[in-house]
């Protein structure tokens, strides 16, 4: 079965240098948008990503949202299901066969606030985070070398390389 190209983003992320955890929504969502050929995004794109992640997982293992200190951010990361006892999650959605499809980590409650009281109320506070910066095609998370702070910005030419290089680009 061929992997679903949010999945490949995910995976790959860490397997070809890029990062060290994983892929913030927004990137994840622009990428999509980016093969596409579509620029102009909204917070239904990242409903329908996040959908199709709760909805359609690959068998055998789970997304997870995690914080990544790095960037000061939460991202997405894939894991087997037999690793997830190694970072426990706080909640989950469960996928068709009763295993995790999307959880949220401890660490991400706690380092960016969520304090949420269900997985929906986890997924909505992403969302309403993400939408912003996705709507403005402010995708990539970056440091801003003048104030130290990171921001999101457009796709660098690494980052379009990279996606190309794993989902591909439709020009249009």
């Amino acid at each position: 079965m061929k992997k679903p190209d949010w999945f490949v983003l995910i995976e790959q992320w860490k397997a070809r240098g890029m990062g060290q955890y994983g892929v913030t929504l927004p990137f994840l969502v622009g990428a999509l948008g980016y093969k596409s050929g579509r620029s102009a995004l909204s917070s239904n794109d990242i409903r329908d990503v996040l959908q199709e992640i709760v909805t359609n997982p690959v068998v055998g293992y789970v997304t997870e949202v995690r914080w990544c200190g790095n960037i000061d951010a939460p991202v997405f990361s894939v894991s087997r299901i037999s690793d997830v006892s190694k970072m426990p999650l706080t909640s989950y959605f469960p996928a068709q066969n009763g295993e995790a499809s999307l959880g949220f980590s401890q660490d991400l409650q706690s380092m960016f606030g969520l304090n949420c009281s269900g997985t929906e109320e986890c997924l909505d506070k992403l969302i309403a985070h993400a939408a912003s910066h996705v709507e403005k095609g402010h995708v990539s998370r970056m440091l801003n070398s003048t104030t130290g702070q990171h921001e999101y910005v457009a796709f660098s030419p690494k980052e379009r390389q990279f996606i190309e290089d794993t989902i591909g680009h439709d020009a249009g």
